[in-house]
């Protein structure tokens, strides 16, 4: 009976060692962190560098966060949650810069240990764009910081490193 087990699990090409669920996702990102920032306004101009905060907690069923975000100028509050209706994952942040709200949906690339979200097309946020060209990743090191990295797509179709925010445990 074992070996039929061990032979369905090699060879119908489940990995049940390898797959990352949404709860234990998101126990990586639980907790208070202290964050470096680096932002770059546009291609070609200096950085600027600063500090902040953030707190993840979990929500309900632990499938969902919400996290509080802090740095000199901005201040916001983040969602992040799986939706299994949609088998996506999927990003709500509100913060006192941006004009409006923004949504975005994302997949789990376990071989990079990266959780990456996108616009969701036709729908305008953040702008007058009736596209929102800009991904946010969330890279997870194995030494436990988080790295977050929002690009912006130019002109010219080629994604901007905008600003990259490593966050480490308090």
């Amino acid at each position: 009976m074992k070996s039929i087990l061990l032979y369905i699990l090699l060879f119908s090409g489940i990995s049940a060692f390898a797959q990352t669920t949404p709860d234990a996702l998101f126990k990586k990102l639980q907790g208070e962190w202290d964050i470096e920032v680096e932002i770059t306004p546009a291609p070609g101009y200096d950085s600027i560098k600063e500090t902040g905060t953030a707190a993840f907690n979990s929500l309900f069923n632990s499938s969902k966060l919400s996290g509080d975000f802090a740095m000199p100028g901005a201040e916001g509050v983040v969602f992040i949650s799986y939706s299994e209706i949609h088998g996506r994952y999927e990003y709500y942040q509100i913060d006192n810069v941006s004009r409006s709200s923004l949504l975005l949906y994302g997949d789990y690339d376990p071989e990079s240990d990266r959780l990456n979200f996108s616009g969701i097309p036709g729908l305008a946020q953040w702008g007058f764009n009736p596209e929102l060209n800009m991904r946010l990743e969330f890279q997870f090191n194995e030494d436990g910081t988080i790295l977050e990295e929002l690009y912006l797509l130019l002109p010219n179709g080629e994604y901007f490193l905008q600003s990259s925010y490593m966050y480490s445990r308090k």
